[in-house]
This record gives C-alpha cells, sequence and structure tokens, in this order.
C-alpha cells in the first residue's frame, strides 16, 4: 500500500508542475555506495552537472558512473555540494519533490548526502519519504533531518483494503 500511495503523491506532483528525484531503498543495494543517489540523478539534465565547479561534476561523474570519470576516491562532501546546488538550481525553475521509498533500506552514502541537502534545503523544496513498521510499531529510521522539526509531518497508515488500493 505504501509504494502505491507513493507512486501516487508523485503523479500528482508531476501534474502540478514539479520536477521530481525519486529513489527506491532495497536491501540488495544497501551495501552500493551511491546506489540510491544515482536512480535520483538520473532524471537531471546533464546541463544541470556541466554548471557545476570541477570538483562537484567529478564527483558526481563518479556516482554516475560516467566514462569520463576520473578514478579514485569520490569526495562525499564534494557529492553532498553538488547535489544541494543541483537542488538549488531546480528549484529556481520549478518547485522540487525529492521522494524516497524504503527511505532505511538507502545506502549509507545516499542517506549521508541526502541528510546533508534536507538540513540546508531552501526554496520550494519537498521531501517525501516512506517507511514500513512492523506489527510492534517498531520503526527504521529516516534518514532526513529537515532544518526546523515543525517541518516534518508523519503519517501513519494502516493497510489498505483491495478497494481503497483500486482507487488510488
Amino acid at each position: 500500500g505504501k509504494t502505491t500511495l507513493w507512486w501516487a503523491a508523485i503523479e500528482q506532483a508531476r501534474k502540478r508542475g514539479f520536477q521530481v528525484l525519486s529513489t527506491r531503498g532495497a536491501a540488495a543495494e544497501s551495501v552500493m555506495a551511491y546506489a540510491g543517489l544515482a536512480d535520483l540523478l538520473s532524471a537531471v539534465g546533464s546541463d544541470e552537472f556541466t554548471r557545476l565547479p570541477d570538483p562537484q561534476r567529478i564527483a558526481v561523474d563518479q556516482v554516475l558512473l560516467q566514462d569520463n570519470a576520473i578514478g579514485g576516491f569520490t569526495d562525499q562532501r564534494a557529492v553532498s555540494a553538488a547535489v544541494r546546488s543541483v537542488v538549488d538550481s531546480l528549484a529556481k525553475q520549478a518547485p522540487v519533490l525529492v521522494a524516497i521509498d524504503d527511505a532505511p533500506w538507502l545506502d549509507p552514502s545516499t542517506a549521508h548526502v541526502l541528510g546533508f541537502v534536507a538540513r540546508r534545503l531552501t526554496g520550494p523544496v519537498g521531501c517525501l519519504a516512506t517507511v514500513r513498521t512492523g506489527p510492534d510499531e517498531t520503526r527504521l529510521t529516516i534518514p532526513l533531518q529537515l532544518p526546523a522539526p515543525g517541518q516534518m509531518h508523519r503519517i501513519r497508515l494502516g493497510p489498505l483494503s483491495v478497494g481503497a488500493l483500486n482507487a488510488v
């Protein structure tokens, strides 16, 4: 049910003119550095990256496994600064939605970058993250912290009926 609602929210955002950057966490990919971030950045046009300073552009090229990427260590600070610059640039053109399904399964590198960006959001940028809770109400943590606690709204959603899922 949560992923169906997540998809519906993304579709509504697109219809309302949002630029959507999305990724879905997966247990199998949670050990692959920047796997989620590569998915998230796949919707961004290459012209956004060419405007970045060289260290940031090189770091993004490494994350995206571009042919022109220079080998070696991927600087997480450069990646974080690059993603923040790209999100800020996109937000000047249209509202942005950063949508993450199964947030606790993001790889740590992606989680750190998105945490960095989320704490520094400016302009018309929203985050939508889903997390599955267990029957004992345990929940894995969401790796995003917004600048002000009041900016995060949590919605607890129980199981949906087949009819409700069909309506969505």
